[in-house]
């Protein structure tokens, strides 16, 4: 009988400090203020924060371990879904995507996001981890549409007081010329008079 000991303490260590790494990055993850998460380098999802779960009415268990682009935030559209697919693909061969999205809420509504992709590179300059993030930029949208909407009503009403503008130059000159004829044997007849 042979009983063989091995000191794992530093093993023990080891894997006590990767676990507070782990919570020590979700924590940050968690308590910032847009949308956050990682991604292998092919579109699944290893890690998110709580704001975006949060908005969209998901749960960790629900997206960790999914295609990044088959989570509820995209699967309302299947444009959407494509559009996502093709960007972490092109995110996972080092480019850094940026658009503006829309993204699906808990209550149904949709969510304007500027949103990006930014690939992770090793020290050998090959994609490990792709950072999707975003900022709800919904307000900004709506005020930009408002902005819009006000731009194109001051147009119209700038275009009907030049053509009023130009109906009332038109009238006068009308106006003018049709005095002056009846206007000519009067001032004759002043003149004959004086």
């Amino acid at each position: 009988v042979a009983i063989l000991f091995a000191d794992v303490t530093n093993r023990h260590c080891i894997e006590q400090a990767l676990r507070e790494s782990e919570a020590h990055l979700r924590r940050v993850i968690d308590h910032m203020a847009g949308f956050v998460a990682m991604l292998d380098r092919h579109g699944t999802l290893l890690e998110v924060g709580e704001p975006a779960l949060r908005v969209a009415g998901l749960t960790r268990d629900e997206v960790i371990g999914r295609k990044f682009w088959e989570c509820g935030w995209w699967t309302y559209d299947a444009v959407e879904q494509d559009r996502m697919h093709r960007w972490v693909d092109q995110a996972a061969l080092g480019v850094t995507v940026r658009e503006d999205v829309c993204a699906r809420a808990a209550d149904g509504t949709r969510l304007s996001i500027d949103f990006m992709l930014q690939p992770v590179f090793d020290s050998n300059g090959v994609v490990t981890h792709i950072i999707p993030s975003g900022i709800d930029i919904s307000d900004r949208k709506r005020i930009e549409d408002a902005l819009r909407e006000n731009e194109a009503r001051l147009s119209q009403a700038a275009s009907a007081l030049q053509d009023a503008d130009r109906r009332k130059d038109e009238f006068l000159a009308t106006l003018a010329h049709e005095l002056r004829n009846p206007l000519a044997p009067v001032r004759n007849g002043v003149h004959m008079l004086r």
